[in-house]
């Protein structure tokens, strides 16, 4: 099929296609438990496949791609603990989803051990296997819709590459048969075209974007609903444990609304015309100040802010740029510490600063921290998207500016950044894949 009839199936919705079984990875060292887990995720008609160690189960992850894991804590050689720490330490399987399922124990601490290795859901035996079916399928759903997605800006991709080529035959054919200054006048007029096409391609993905997101966050929204309502009606019969349990699970599902917000504000930046006009700096950052302490009136630091500093730029971005820089200098600060916002001269440039007592870091890996989703601080007690610096980078590149920052463990950060009304820079840098398969090898 050609790139341009394969673009004509991007009418028929996401929700028309039906969707190939998705890979399940069952890891447990039991063969009993491994065919019950079978026997209750058959009506889903997905493909499971029975991994009996940790071993196995890293194996199977360097062949296939699968949608879920629901693993075993209690095993040989390698427990379930050790093998999600694998899994999450490699680029290609850290976003996959796992649910530790034991009987080891319902004590906290092993609770607090699995969501601490990355595990979306920590069940303990016996269970319910509608729970288990319910929460496998909205799993799998939203693996199904992540891979529509990924499909539709392919077909996309590929139906602007054949275009292109479509149009520089045409341009070439052109070159042998008119004058120069006849061959300036239709490139000209080619360009402008071929650009309002892109645009209106671009905005259709960026709209078609937009949808799937309002789809992933359905089930997200049933998720947080259905604790809340387990939550409600049987609080007074559930025990301790499963009520932690559930607040668990709510706020997993509110932290991945909260990426599907970030992520939209992300790909909307790009499309944002930058209307310039002289801000005032410092008022802008006190007030950045002031909204982000509304919901912890009683947090104090020691605000110094560098009066009168003025620049040009748009005026919402901006203030979304220090949103950002000061929710982050606020989150990793110690209460009562010094937040300070100035402004100096660097080769004939005023470059602006804002600088934290906080636990800073190292300056090694300074441009991780403008990557979506690096979060270079893994600690639960500083929660986060890691979309708000990559955010702010945006934003500056948007102006024309440019943003780098300077830190030391334990004695703080300073970000800095310019608002030159210069052309805009794309960088793009390539993640760097953390390989696994030494774990495999030493089976």
């Amino acid at each position: 099929m050609s790139p341009l009839a394969q673009s004509d199936q991007l009418e028929l919705g996401v929700e028309s296609r039906k969707h190939p079984p998705a890979n399940i990875l069952l890891v447990d060292d039991r063969h009993e438990n491994l065919v019950a887990l079978e026997a209750i995720l058959l009506p889903l008609e997905q493909r499971l496949v029975s991994a009996y160690s940790g071993f196995d189960a890293l194996r199977y992850l360097l062949q296939e791609e699968f949608a879920l894991i629901l693993m075993d804590v209690q095993m040989p050689e390698m427990d379930g603990f050790e093998t999600v720490n694998l899994i999450k330490s490699r680029e290609r399987t850290r976003h996959i989803p796992v649910i530790f399922i034991t009987a080891l124990s319902k004590d906290n601490k092993y609770v607090y051990r699995g969501y601490s290795a990355g595990a979306v859901d920590y069940m303990s035996k016996p269970f319910n296997p509608e729970v288990l079916r319910s929460k496998v399928s909205v799993f799998v759903d939203l693996y199904n819709k992540e891979k529509e997605i990924e499909r539709q800006a392919e077909l996309l991709n590929e139906k602007i590459r054949a275009e292109a080529e479509q149009s520089q035959l045409v341009l070439q054919h052109e070159l042998e048969e008119k004058h120069l200054r006849e061959l300036t006048t239709t490139l000209e007029a080619r360009v402008a075209e071929r650009t309002r096409e892109l645009v209106e391609t671009n905005r259709d993905l960026e709209s078609f974007c937009y949808s799937i997101a309002h789809d992933l966050r359905t089930p997200v929204r049933e998720i947080v609903a259905t604790s809340s309502m387990l939550l409600a009606d049987s609080k007074e019969k559930l025990g301790p444990e499963e009520l932690e349990h559930l607040h668990s699970q709510s706020a997993a599902a509110k932290r991945i609304g909260t990426l599907i917000d970030d992520l939209l504000r992300l790909s909307r930046l790009g499309r944002k015309a930058v209307v310039t006009e002289k801000l005032n700096l410092s008022d802008m950052c006190r007030q950045a100040y002031s909204r982000n302490l509304k919901g912890a009136p009683n947090a104090k630091f020691k605000l110094d802010i560098e009066s009168g500093l003025e620049a040009f730029g748009d005026s919402g971005l901006v203030e979304i740029l220090f949103q950002n820089l000061v929710e982050n200098a606020i989150k990793y600060s110690p209460e009562g510490g010094r937040l300070r916002f100035g402004s100096r001269e660097l080769n004939g440039e005023t470059v602006y600063f804002l600088a934290d007592q906080g636990i800073g870091f190292d300056m090694k890996y300074e441009r991780k921290l403008f990557l979506p989703f690096e979060r270079l601080v893994q600690d639960p007690a500083y929660p986060g998207t890691g979309i708000g610096l990559a955010l702010v980078e945006k934003i500056v590149k948007k102006h024309g500016g440019k943003v780098w920052a300077e830190g030391e463990p334990s004695k703080g950060a300073t970000f800095y950044f310019t608002l030159s009304n210069g052309p805009n820079r794309e960088v793009v840098e390539e993640p760097h894949e953390r390989e696994f398969s030494a774990a495999v090898k030493l089976a």
